[in-house]
Order: C-alpha cells, then structure tokens, then sequence
C-alpha cells in the first residue's frame, strides 16, 4: 500500500486461516487450505498511536475437493469400445482431468467418460481429478486389465489337393497366442469339428473346391482368420445305360458294347459273365464269349484318381451253341440225330422248307445240315453226297483254314500242303452265290461288300466238297 505519513510502523490484519506478519507497507501471506474469506486491514502508528485503518476484502477460493471412487468395468477386451467410467461429483471442481492408459481413447471435463480401447490398447490405470482457478485436486485411479484378441493365425498345413469321399485329411495351424479356442470353417461337402489347433477332415462325395479358414478365440472375441485354398477333385459320374446285344451265342466272338462317356472318368473298368473275355480302358469293349460262357451281367464304371463311380450294368444271356448235328442216310431219306432246329442245305444253298429231323431227297447232290436253337447255329454236318442208285459220304477236309470269323473287311482261305486247284462259293443264308473264286495254298477275299449274317462257304476241287460256316460283323 502507499507510505502512511507519519506512519514508523504499519499494523496488518488478516482473514482466518491466513498468516504472515509485516511491519511496513507490504505483506506476502499465505492461505492455508482452511482458510476462509474476509478483510486485510492496515493502520499506520507511531508514537502518538494508530492512524485511520484501511481494508481490503479479501475472497478465498477452495481447490477442488479430493476425486472418490471411480466406477466401470476393471476387465475389458482389446477393441472394446464405448466402455463408460463415473467418478462422484467433485467438490469445488469447475472442471475434470482425466488420463487414461496407452491405446485407450475418450476426452471428457465432466465427471464420466466413454473410452474405446484400441487393438493395440495395454492394462494400465485411468485417473481423475478436479480442477478450478485455483488448481488440481487430489485424483482418484482405477486399475484397468485390458485383455488382448488372439493373434492373426498362422499357415495352415495339410493336404491342399484332395478327392471327393477322402476322408481323414489333417490339418494343423500354429498355437495362436491369447486364443483359448479355434474356430475353423471347412468347403461345402466337408466335415470335421475341432477347437483345438488342429482338426481331421472328411470330404463327402458331394464336397466342392473351396477354403479351409482357422481363427482363434477367447472372451475378448476372434482373432484374424487365415485361409489355405482347397481343390475337390470329383470322383467319376454314374456310368450310363450299356449299349449292345443282350442276347448272344457261346462261341460268338467280337461283340461290341458300348457306355456313353462318363463325366471326370479317366478310364472305363469293365467286367464280364463268365466265360467271356475282353480288356478295355475305354468307355467300348469288344467281347468274346467261349463256348463254356454263362449268362450274367456286364458291368462297367468310371474311375480316376480319386477312385471308382457307380456301376452300370447289363443283364447278358448267354445260348448254348446247338452241338453239331450228324445225319445219316437211308436210302433217300437223310436223318439228323438233333430232334429239333435243323435246317437242311444242298450244294446250292439253303433248301427251303427243308426244317424237320429227316428230310427226302429228290434229286443227286451233296447235302448237310445246321441246327440253330435260340439264334445260335451249330457247326456244319458231316456231308453226304447223293447219287440215285447209291450213296457216298464224303469227309470234310480237315487242312482247310477259313479266318478271321466273324469277319470284317478280309477274309483268308488256307490249303495247307495243297497242291491243286480249288474253286471256292460264299453263300448267304438263301443259298445265293455272294462270291467265288479260286485257290491253291492260300487266297484273301475282300468282305467289305457282305451285309452281316450268316454265310456259308463252298469249296471243291472237282472230287469232294467242303462247307465251312462263316459270320460276317
């Protein structure tokens, strides 16, 4: 304050709570944390007494009382967001401070806040306090254990190549740190359960290419996934309906059957009745049935890689071939020892009519006979020539050689040891003349020209003669 005049001393007082002691015109005081509001006065004196008193009305301002107890979760979760913490009203505070722990988000000057906790976010303390003009109170803090996600996961190992109906494929991830489970998806058709690190695999005839997937988990929530791509391969398709005769001959050789093309099939397995032979990949097959093949079903189904489709089958029956007749002759009438099937020939061909066991002759020439029982024809009979006033049998040549039969599109005639000229009929089943020629050894007929059937053929060297049957495809 300005000099008092006169004044050799200066008498203050102060508010309560208040201290400091001056005896000049200036005083430095403090405000203990009780003090309260009031006047500082100040008189001057000397000897004669005390001056006039001046005042100064003093207001004392209190700093913010002391932060209580803050309330909210303890336990949070990396990633977890707007997580809500209280503290009691502060007295004297005009405003809050609150700090919070490395990765956690929020502002507020209130007395609660919303924090978010990033995925980085650590454990650590949040605290409060007030403050006003004259300064912080005394903060309050609250102890937070941020709880992490699991880790990304890591490669999946294990098979990434696999087939339809393959089953107890593994596969492994790496322990995911924080996870206290595993989630793990599989492609559409796969099956398997774990939730653990690893997990064994079955893929369904029906399962399709797609991704493996493995993430972990605990309370927080799931960690990054990670993906391992999967190829299905398909097992073959159901194989379709078998085309080709369904009725055939013990002895007939080179039938065809045929399946349509089976999707994804790498290759075709056929099987066969018994008695028949054939080998094919393919999805045709050409079958020979031995004279000792029984009926039964023939069978064929995709396979790949990945193993076998469903089976197609075809029910095959199979006719004995009607063993070869020998006929005798008395005196005109010829008799075949097979009572049933038989069809009576001459050296022109077929003889119309001419189907019971016995049959009259009625005119000079060779005959014989061939049974056919349920579309299958026996071997030529032995042959008897005929000549009014007396009958020869001839014996069929046992050197000729009549291939390939059946026969497609070249067929070979073979004397063996032949040394003379030989003139050769193809007839078909009315007796009609198709071909002829000549030969010694041997001679190649060209066949493509034949419609398939049955044919008959012809051959004579001006002595004897000799029938061979002959098929053509």
């Amino acid at each position: 304050m300005p000099i008092i005049a006169n004044a050799i001393s200066y008498i203050w007082t102060l508010p309560s709570g208040a201290s400091r002691t001056s005896i000049t015109n200036s005083i430095t005081i403090d405000y203990s944390s009780s003090a309260v509001s009031g006047n500082i006065t100040v008189n001057g004196n000397n000897d004669c007494g005390d001056g006039v008193v001046s005042s100064l009305e003093i207001n004392v301002t209190t700093v913010p009382a002391a932060a209580g107890t803050i309330s909210g979760p303890t336990v949070v979760c990396q990633g977890q967001t707007n997580v809500t913490y209280t503290v009691p009203v502060i007295a004297n505070a005009t405003t809050y401070i609150w700090t919070l722990p490395s990765g956690v988000s929020g502002t507020s000057t209130t007395n609660n806040i919303s924090v978010n906790y990033s995925l980085s976010a650590i454990s650590g303390s949040i605290t409060v306090k007030g403050n006003n003009s004259c300064g912080d109170g005394d903060a309050s803090s609250l102890e937070i254990t941020v709880s992490p996600l699991p880790s990304s996961a890591g490669t999946i190992t294990g098979q990434t190549t696999v087939c339809q109906g393959q089953n107890s494929v593994a596969y492994t991830v790496p322990a995911i740190a924080n996870a206290t489970s595993y989630v793990w998806t599989l492609p559409s058709g796969a099956s398997g359960t774990s939730s653990t690190n690893n997990i064994t695999v079955n893929y369904g005839i029906t399962a399709t290419s797609g991704n493996v997937t493995v993430k972990g988990n605990n309370s927080c929530g799931d960690g990054s996934t990670s993906y391992l791509a999967i190829i299905v391969n398909p097992l073959p398709a159901n194989a379709g309906t078998i085309a080709g005769p369904t009725t055939v001959c013990q002895g007939q050789t080179s039938v065809s059957y045929t399946v349509p093309t089976i999707s994804n099939a790498t290759s075709y397995v056929w099987t066969l009745p018994g008695g028949a032979s054939g080998t094919s990949t393919t999805k045709s097959i050409s079958v020979n049935y031995s004279l000792s093949a029984i009926s039964g079903s023939i069978a064929v189904k995709g396979n790949n890689s990945c193993g076998d489709g469903n089976s197609s089958t075809l029910a095959i029956i199979v006719n004995e071939t009607p063993a070869t007749p020998s006929i005798t002759a008395n005196v005109l009438v010829l008799h075949s020892d097979a009572p049933a099937g038989n069809q009576w020939y001459n050296s022109s061909g077929l003889i119309n009519g001419a189907t019971y066991q016995d049959y009259t002759v009625t005119s000079n020439d060779n005959y014989y006979d061939i049974v056919t029982l349920n579309g299958c024809s026996s071997e030529v009979s032995n042959i008897i020539t005929i000549t009014i006033g007396g009958i020869e049998l001839n014996e069929i040549n046992k050197t000729a050689k009549v291939y390939p039969n059946p026969v497609s599109d070249e067929l070979i005639i073979e004397l063996d040891g032949n040394k003379e000229d030989v003139t050769f009929e193809i007839l078909n089943s009315i007796g009609n003349v198709v071909l002829k020629g000549s030969l010694i050894e041997k001679t190649v007929v060209q066949t493509n020209s034949l419609a398939p059937g049955l044919y008959l053929i012809k051959l004579e060297n001006g002595k004897t003669f000799e029938f061979k049957k002959l098929v053509k495809e």
